[in-house]
C-alpha cells in the first residue's frame, strides 16, 4: 500500500508539504493520485490551496483533475465554489468541453445549495451531455422551478437524448 493515505490523519497536518510533493513528483500515478486524496481528507489551508492550484491548472491530465475535482467537492466543496465557476467561464468558449463535462459529472450527484447558479450556466452548453448533467443536478437539487425548466427541454431540446433524460426525470418525479 503506498504511503499517502496513512498520512492523511488529523495530526498529520504537517504532512501536507510531503503529500504535495507526491501528488507534484512521484513517478507511480497511483500515488499522485493518493496523495490528492489525501490533502482533501487534511484540508489545511495549504493542502485546500494546492488543490484548487491543481484542478485549475489547465496543463494537467484528466485523471487528475477528475482526482482534484471530487477531493474538493467531496470535502471542501464552499471553499471551492468559486475556482469551479472560474474555470467554467475559462473553458466555456472551447470547442473541447471536457473539463465542463467533468464538473457536470461530478456536481450532478452533489447536494449543496448554491450549486444552482453552476446548473442553469451548464444548461446553456452546446455539449448535450452537459446539459443532461444539468438538469439531473437541477432535479437531485431540488433546484426552484427545475420541473417547469425539465418540462420545457423534455419537448424542446434540440438533441433526442435530452429530451428523453428529461422525461425521464420527470417520470420519477
Amino acid at each position: 500500500m503506498p504511503p499517502a493515505p496513512g498520512l492523511a490523519n488529523k495530526d498529520a497536518k504537517k504532512a501536507a508539504k510531503v503529500l504535495i510533493y507526491k501528488a507534484r513528483r512521484d513517478p507511480e500515478k497511483l500515488v499522485r493520485l493518493q496523495a490528492i486524496e489525501s490533502l482533501g481528507q487534511i484540508g489545511s489551508n495549504e493542502a485546500v490551496d494546492f488543490l484548487l492550484e491543481l484542478f485549475s491548472d489547465k496543463k494537467q491530465s484528466p485523471d487528475v483533475l477528475e482526482t482534484a475535482l471530487c477531493t474538493l467537492v467531496d470535502n471542501h466543496l464552499n471553499t471551492s465554489m468559486r475556482t469551479i465557476r472560474e474555470v467554467i467561464d475559462r473553458e466555456w468558449p472551447e470547442k473541447d468541453q471536457k473539463t465542463i463535462e467533468l464538473i457536470g459529472k461530478k456536481l450532478s450527484q452533489t447536494e449543496h445549495i448554491g450549486l444552482k447558479d453552476i446548473f442553469t450556466k451548464i444548461l446553456g452548453s452546446t455539449n448535450f451531455i452537459i446539459r443532461i448533467y444539468a438538469i439531473r443536478g437541477m432535479k437531485y437539487n431540488r433546484t426552484a422551478g427545475y420541473k417547469e425548466i425539465i418540462e420545457s427541454i423534455s419537448t424542446e431540446d434540440p438533441h433526442p437524448a435530452v429530451r428523453k433524460a428529461a422525461i425521464l426525470l420527470l417520470e420519477k418525479s
